[in-house]
């Protein structure tokens, strides 16, 4: 089962690349909304019970954190996760992850990697 979680930021900014993409203007373009849901609902809809992630990652164009927060990090306890992160979002994400016992290891462009304090090396 694949699942795309799409945030609706997400569907904008792809709306603006099709239209640049399109070759002619024959075709029409539709807007539509999106729903959206959580991490804990994905998980707790799943066809098998998921009780721990072992590695997660987000990258969700711009709204990284906004998914994060939408998982109980203590129930379901990555042990690695990697998330997206621009300039301005960087602070508000480190500070949301260390709060959790989360230690930042790693940074690979816009890419950051946090391992769970007890599960270091």
């Amino acid at each position: 089962m694949t699942i795309f979680l799409m945030p609706l930021k997400f569907t904008s900014t792809l709306v603006r690349f099709i239209q640049f993409m399109r070759p002619t203007r024959c075709c029409s373009l539709h807007r539509s909304a999106i729903v959206t849901t959580t991490l804990n609902e994905v998980l707790e809809l799943a066809p098998r019970v998921i009780k721990k992630i072992g590695y997660l990652n987000i990258d969700c164009e711009g709204l990284d954190l906004e998914v994060l927060k939408g998982l109980d990090l203590i129930r379901y306890a990555p042990t690695v996760i990697t998330i997206e992160a621009h300039d301005d979002q960087v602070s508000q994400t480190m500070a949301y992850l260390q709060d959790r016992g989360y230690v930042r290891k790693e940074q690979l462009h816009f890419t950051h990697l946090y391992v769970r304090s007890s599960a270091r090396s």
